[in-house]
């Protein structure tokens, strides 16, 4: 029973990040998160870095949620503006 519980709870976990990775998130602090991407990352850098770094950060549980579905672990990221764009705190540069 506690293993059927615990492979119920990775799934709603899973669904919850797959749910937002085609929704808009809302963020409590969007220049909170665009000044730590800016100033506490090295680009380029990996999804799974990038989570690796916001593991301390203050995230409601929606918000982390939205995070771990808009971010991918071998996602490439080659300056902080592209994981803005990939989280919607910045708009999408114009070619």
């Amino acid at each position: 029973m506690k293993s059927l519980i615990q492979v119920a709870v990775v799934a709603v976990v899973f669904a919850s990040g797959a749910a937002f990775a085609n929704k808009p998130c809302k963020w409590t602090d969007a220049d909170k998160i665009k000044t730590h991407l800016e100033s506490s990352i090295t680009y380029p850098t990996t999804g799974k870095a990038v989570k690796e770094a916001y593991k301390t950060e203050e995230l409601t549980k929606e918000e982390r949620a939205c995070f771990d579905g808009k971010i991918k672990d071998g996602a490439k990221f080659k300056t902080a503006h592209d994981v803005e764009v990939a989280l919607g705190v910045a708009p999408k540069a114009e070619k």
